[in-house]
């Protein structure tokens, strides 16, 4: 594999997870944090994650950035940035990327109506950049 993933975003699609499933702490309310989660993001498209809170939006999130915690372990699936398998890649191939190829910024909205509170994760691509927002209202 060329170490360019520039190349191999502008051939294919610049995020792909498959099947990505993520293990809770043993005594959570349930084993997965997320469970066999797959979405594609192709150059130009935004993907965006919608489910309520702690349904797993920010977690997978991180999980491709390669920020979960040790107790949050990958249980089964791959993540494809521009085709490079970065699922299990080392701390220093991730900051590589995060430095050059992937950010997230997370925003905290806190609605003032309750009864209008909504909860959605976007991902998608800018200037050759993935980039994740999660916004919690």
């Amino acid at each position: 594999m060329s170490g360019d993933t520039r190349e191999q975003t502008k051939a294919g699609p610049v995020l792909e997870v498959r099947g990505l499933s993520i293990e809770l702490p043993k005594g959570s309310d349930r084993k997965l944090a997320a469970s066999n989660v797959s979405f594609t993001v192709n150059r130009g498209e935004i993907v965006c994650l919608v489910g309520e809170s702690g349904s797993g939006k920010s977690v997978i999130a991180q999980c491709v950035m390669g920020l979960l915690p040790n107790q949050l372990p990958v249980a089964g699936g791959t993540i494809l940035l521009g085709g490079e398998d970065i699922t299990h890649a080392p701390l220093s191939r991730l900051r590589a990327l995060r430095a050059n190829r992937m950010s997230m910024v997370f925003i905290h909205i806190r609605a003032q109506n309750t009864e209008f509170r909504f909860l959605f994760c976007t991902s998608g691509i800018r200037n050759g950049w993935v980039e994740f927002t999660s916004v919690d209202a």
